[in-house]
């Protein structure tokens, strides 16, 4: 079995929640709001998901090359850096960064 992309497993989680969301429409058990999604299901298609990202986009090579980028434009912008600006001229955010440093334990 091959491994699965972002875009593969994001469609598997769109159905899962779709489907969780026509049974809940056909099954308003006394409109007690019961939730007929399978969170767990979902919990691990995001875990999976997450797991292909850093396999795949936040590569520990990629991961240290946006960290030293990252430091330099934050050095460069001074006591008072405005993250917002600094996060999207990067294309990511500081956490995400901050995730991808975690998970190589750079």
């Amino acid at each position: 079995m091959t491994a699965r992309t972002v875009a593969q497993i994001q469609t598997e989680i769109d159905a899962v929640v779709a489907q969780g969301r026509k049974i809940n429409r056909l099954q308003n058990e006394g409109a007690e709001g019961n939730d007929h999604t399978d969170d767990d299901k979902i919990a691990s298609l995001y875990a999976e998901r997450q797991d292909v990202v850093y396999a795949t986009d936040w590569t520990r090579e990629a991961t240290i090359e946006r960290r030293d980028a990252w430091n330099a434009s934050v050095r460069a912008a001074g006591p008072n850096p405005r993250l917002f600006k600094l996060e999207r001229e990067a294309g990511f955010t500081a956490i995400t960064l901050r995730k991808a440093i975690n998970h190589h334990a750079i």
